[in-house]
């Protein structure tokens, strides 16, 4: 991340991390939110993020656009929850929480 150090400097306390795989073996975080932009390495990132078993949320119209279907088909076979935050604000009740706590 760019600004890590700005951002330490200014006391926000967040756990940066420079690994994807450090997401992904973390069991605390429920729902990976996905703001990078593009498609690519993007699309690789989401991909390996569902097939883990994590719910995603993003706001990248580039990703939905051109591999929205492709990544939806593969949250279904997965039971899992992916959206846009677009979809997600707009739909607040379309959402099962459940998958989302019994993850």
């Amino acid at each position: 991340m760019k600004q890590q150090e700005k951002l330490r400097q200014q006391d926000y306390f967040y756990e940066f991390v420079n690994s994807l795989d450090a997401v992904i073996k973390d069991d605390t975080i429920a729902i990976v939110i996905e703001l990078m932009g593009r498609s690519e390495p993007v699309k690789t990132y989401t991909t390996r993020v569902l097939l883990e078993g994590e719910h995603v949320v993003t706001a990248n119209k580039d990703l939905l656009a051109l591999h929205g279907q492709v990544l939806v088909s593969l949250t279904n076979q997965q039971d899992l929850v992916f959206g846009s935050l677009h979809y997600l604000k707009s739909n607040p009740f379309k959402i099962n929480v459940s998958k989302i706590k019994n993850h």
